[in-house]
Formats: C-alpha cells, structure tokens, sequence
C-alpha cells in the first residue's frame, strides 16, 4: 500500500473575488500520479505551473519543469516568485 501526502501551502496576493488572475504554482515531484494530475489541474485553471524534479521526464503540455532534487535544491529556484507551493511526497507503508 502506498500512502501519499499532499501539503498546499499558499503564499501569493490576495484576490480581488471576481478577478482571476494567473498565479505561478510549484508543485514537486511532478512525474507520479498525484503530482502529475495536480499540475494538469492547476494548468486547466489557467495558472501557470512548475514542476520541481530530479529527472527529466515529459511534463504536460503547458507546464515548465525545473529539474533539481528537492532535498538539494541549492538556487535552482532563484529568481521564481510562487504564490502556492503544493508538496507531493508518496511512500510506501510498511506494517510490521
């Protein structure tokens, strides 16, 4: 069994309530399942989307990717502003 845990965190501007305006997202590990269709959602809402990965796997149509380990990033995302960060981390469970 395989459990997944999925953190949004929201950093950007505050919206005016009828006004949709582009956000840049980040979302990592963006070649499994749970990260990939994140990234596809977010796309069709008409945010811009990143993925950080350490490989270099096809993304969707529309989405950058940015390849760096997330537990090394270093200043790979120097110089990109996001205003939701959303987290994807997928592990199996072990009983004992």
């Amino acid at each position: 069994m395989i459990i997944w845990i999925v953190w949004i965190i929201y950093i950007g501007n505050s919206q005016e309530e009828n006004v949709k305006m582009k956000r840049n997202v980040l979302v990592t590990g963006g070649t499994i399942f749970v990260s990939r269709t994140m990234a596809q959602y977010f796309r069709d809402k008409g945010d811009q989307v990143y993925v950080l990965n350490r490989n270099t796997h096809a993304q969707p149509e529309g989405v950058i990717l940015i390849e760096a380990d997330r537990n090394e990033i270093g200043d790979k995302l120097r110089g990109y502003n996001f205003d939701a960060i959303i987290f994807v981390n997928g592990g199996k469970l072990v009983s004992s």
